[in-house]
This record gives C-alpha cells, structure tokens and sequence, in this order.
C-alpha cells in the first residue's frame, strides 16, 4: 500500500484504516501491544468474494448482511497490505494465528472440496516500534 489516502464514510476501509492506526499506534507506548482479528485476505479467494487474490481494492457484498438487508460490503486488501498499513503506522506484527475453531464448513459459495475447512478469521498480534 504505497499510498494512503482516507477514504470516508462507506468508503474503502484502508482508506479510513490507516487513520484507525495512526491513533493506535500513539496511544500505544513504545513496546506496547494490540491485538486484532481481522477477515482472512486469502479468505477472499476461497469464499469467491474475489477471483484474483492480488486485484487489491475489488469490492464485494457481504452476502450474510445483504441478505439481513444490511448493506454493507468487502473490501479485498492483500496481507502485504495490511503488514505495510501496520508499519506506516509504528506497529510491527509479532505473531499472526489462524482460528481453527471459527473454521466454518464450506457452503456452496467456497471453492473448498466437500468437507474442506478454511479459517475466515486470523488473529493479529502488533507491538508498537521502541523510540530510538
């Protein structure tokens, strides 16, 4: 993510992500941690929100709100681009852990064979650059 711009409201969300973490990251102290979880990028792929995993930016319904009328949608962004909208913002990822226990069985909109389980859900740890 070589340029960040802010999007607003309904807008692409690595567009108002980047100002999310700007303020994380300073209300962190140096050393300190966060934790998030966060919609699996390759997820994108195996669920057919997107069909090529780097088309960056590609836009998608979020199938289970539509359908409770919510109108909301998915913003594809690569793991590249979240790990380098985390660096911009003073944050370095420790760890990152799949959740095996929130891996659905798939539905007739993955590409995952009968039976074939996929975690939807990663789990971020970041810890905040030390001052130099």
């Amino acid at each position: 993510m070589a340029q960040r711009e802010h999007g607003g409201p309904g807008g692409d969300p690595m567009g108002i992500a980047p100002r999310l973490l700007d303020w994380l990251g300073a209300a962190l102290k140096p050393g300190g941690r966060l934790v998030l979880a966060l919609n699996k990028p390759y997820g994108a792929v195996i669920r057919r929100h997107v069909a090529d995993y780097f088309d960056s930016g590609t836009r998608d319904p979020y199938r289970g709100l539509w359908a409770a009328g919510i109108k909301a949608y998915y913003y594809h962004r690569t793991v590249e681009e979240y790990v380098e909208a985390f660096e911009a913002a003073g944050l370095s990822v420790t760890r990152l852990a799949d959740l095996p226990s929130m891996a659905s069985v798939p539905d007739q909109d993955t590409i995952l064979p009968p039976g074939g389980r996929f975690p939807h859900f990663m789990l971020l740890a970041l810890t905040k650059h030390s001052s130099v």
